[in-house]
């Protein structure tokens, strides 16, 4: 009776997923049955090489994902879908729009980076509804680019990855995060894709991401860890408004470059996983103010990149094989608390007193740490508060000497 159940129970979800539940559809064929029913078609990587005609009879389609596909252009009768608010279509091969897609007159988020785009139809600066456009790696011309910043004012465009996005939606500060709903089953989520902004889906048993998960666009806070997963899909940058990511307790040795997209990443936690070095596209989340890479057994350094992470806060390297810390972490001058606990540390660089507002040093069990060369270092931070120099081995007799030259800081022994 329970293999019954179950069996059961997986066809209803499958059902689900192909055949829609609160109009979100993740199968064209299964769309174009019920064409009325549909609001939301999620395509994304799925192979599709074009799309019908017979896609203008969704008429009440307002969101449509297709991402990762192997589109080249677009039929004109996308034209006649008035109801349509958000088309995304990154990662694809499309070289033209045809003309009729200005008819969109409700369309405001067009997120089209990484395609071959090399002019775009001239009334698209007709669409005074746009509010986003995305046109990231594409082909357009620097005059082509001047017009549309010109003729849709109104509208948030980018063609560089230097060219920030503001999110469709507000950030919610730290306070408001505290105080917002966790949702905890992915299933009750997705009945509610607009009040999710915090999903913890912490020791699921996930051995990959779910990719329902990257329809939840205003999720900001979101807790994988204790899972089991190897692997972070590109998809990861779908969610443009993700302030705290924790993948903390997983099999991960790498990330996604598409890290980088997640432009409001402030908290990003990779504790107790495999990586050797830190992913480089974690140097392009200019945000971050807190770095956990504790537990990480094969990361031997920190390197120069770290520098280029100058609102980081709190850096946690607690129990990795660290014998070299880059000069460059003198740049950090917000840097308040950097965690060595367990290191192979000998020598700090001497550029590390340039972090004017460090607060906490963690140094505990780094017993070939020359004492003397770093805490001559740490004396020139002015505002330190706690100094943890447990199993370093300094002499009993040293430690007098060592108190009254930090007058005003902890000294743990």
């Amino acid at each position: 009776m329970i293999k019954k159940n179950l069996a059961l129970l997986i066809f209803l979800l499958a059902t689900n997923s192909l055949f829609g539940q609160n109009g979100v559809y993740y199968s064209l064929d299964s769309a174009l049955l019920n064409p009325k029913d549909v609001k939301v078609l999620n395509l994304r990587y799925s192979g599709i090489s074009e799309l019908p005609s017979e896609i203008k009879n969704l008429t009440n389609l307002e969101v449509i994902y297709l991402a990762g596909n192997e589109l080249s252009t677009l039929p004109k009768e996308i034209g006649e879908l008035a109801k349509l608010r958000e088309l995304h279509l990154e990662d694809n091969f499309i070289t033209r729009l045809p003309n009729e897609f200005a008819h969109l007159k409700n369309l405001q988020v067009l997120n089209i980076p990484y395609n071959e785009l090399d002019t775009l139809p001239e009334n698209i600066v007709q669409m005074e509804s746009l509010r986003k456009l995305n046109l990231r790696s594409n082909k357009l011309s620097k005059s082509q680019q001047d017009m549309l910043r010109f003729s849709l004012p109104d509208c948030r465009i980018s063609f560089s990855e230097n060219d920030l996005i503001e999110p469709s939606h507000p950030l919610l500060t730290d306070e408001e995060l505290i105080l917002a709903p966790v949702f905890t089953e992915l299933e009750k989520a997705v009945l509610m894709p607009h009040d999710v902004f915090i999903l913890r889906l912490s020791r699921k048993k996930l051995i990959s991401v779910p990719e329902t998960v990257f329809t939840l666009k205003n999720i900001q806070a979101l807790d994988l860890s204790e899972n089991k997963i190897s692997h972070i899909l590109p998809l990861i940058k779908e969610l443009e408004l993700l302030q705290n990511l924790n993948l903390r307790s997983n099999a991960l040795t790498t990330l996604p470059p598409e890290i980088k997209d997640l432009q409001f990443l402030k908290v990003l936690k990779l504790g107790i996983n495999s990586f050797a070095e830190i992913p480089m596209a974690v140097y392009e989340c200019k945000k971050l103010s807190e770095l956990d890479l504790s537990f990480n057994s094969k990361l031997t350094k920190i390197s120069s990149e770290i520098g280029q992470l100058e609102n980081l806060k709190k850096l946690n390297f607690y129990a990795c094989q660290i014998s070299e810390i880059s000069a460059a972490i003198g740049n950090l001058k917000q840097l308040e608390e950097i965690d060595l606990h367990g290191n192979n540390i000998k020598t700090l660089p001497s550029e590390m007193a340039n972090c004017d507002n460090l607060l906490i040093v963690n140094l505990n069990s780094n017993p070939n740490l020359n004492y003397e060369q770093a805490l001559g270092v740490l004396m020139k931070c002015k505002q330190l508060y706690s100094i943890d120099l447990r199993n370093t081995n300094i002499p009993s007799i040293k430690r007098g000497k060592i108190k009254s030259d930090f007058p005003n800081t902890e000294l743990i022994f």
